[in-house]
């Protein structure tokens, strides 16, 4: 199936491939949904487990992509490790150039 796929390319280091096999399983033009979502995360899941974000947050991500990453990455602070010192989800909002996000989502860890 297209999550096997996706690990063993993951697993023999093509992450790229991995994210464009991914599109190409999910649809460009009209997305499927679900299906973005569910191969989307076992990306992020497998490259945060590995300790490889940085190189997950250097892909140029589409609008629906980067969406999803965000909320698994919002969703998943407190567990997911820090790069540097950085939570995740601030290092991907200011390598984005999001950074009026990025200290409103600070504001918010702190207050949690």
């Amino acid at each position: 199936d297209a999550v096997t796929c996706i690990f063993v390319l993951l697993l023999e280091g093509y992450l790229q491939q991995a994210i464009e096999f991914q599109r190409s399983y999910v649809g460009t033009t009209s997305p499927d949904r679900v299906k973005l979502q569910t191969t989307l995360y076992h990306i992020f899941k497998y490259c945060m487990d590995e300790k490889r974000l940085n190189g997950l947050f250097q892909q140029n991500f589409t609008v629906l992509e980067d969406q999803c990453l965000q909320r698994f990455l919002t969703l998943h602070a407190r567990s997911t490790p820090a790069i540097d010192g950085i939570p995740a989800i601030l290092l991907y909002l200011i390598q984005k150039g999001k950074i009026m996000e990025a200290l409103s989502c600070y504001d918010q860890l702190k207050s949690e």
